[in-house]
């Protein structure tokens, strides 16, 4: 049994984003699962771990940094760690 790290539920989800990698380099992204903390994504290519991305939906942006990515048939999915609110 895989051990679980996420103390809130995933919701699994369907829809398309574009993340921006790096800073420069635009990527086409399905959303696969989403939390409070962080967002999986199914990409064509890999990420490398610890790369800042941001991340569109067409109505909202949120920014982050790819935690894990691992080959899922002729996809990556990759986790991103959403950076945490900024005091008001």
């Amino acid at each position: 049994m895989k051990h679980e790290r996420r103390s809130e539920e995933r919701i699994r989800s369907k829809g398309q984003v574009t993340v921006m990698a790096g800073g420069q380099e635009q990527l086409a992204a399905e959303v696969y699962d989403v939390s409070q903390s962080g967002i999986s994504l199914l990409v064509e290519r890999a990420v490398t771990p610890g790369t800042r991305v941001q991340i569109d939906t067409g109505h909202l942006a949120a920014e982050g940094v790819v935690v894990h990515c691992a080959v899922q048939g002729n996809q990556h999915q990759i986790g991103i760690a959403f950076d945490p609110p900024a005091a008001a």
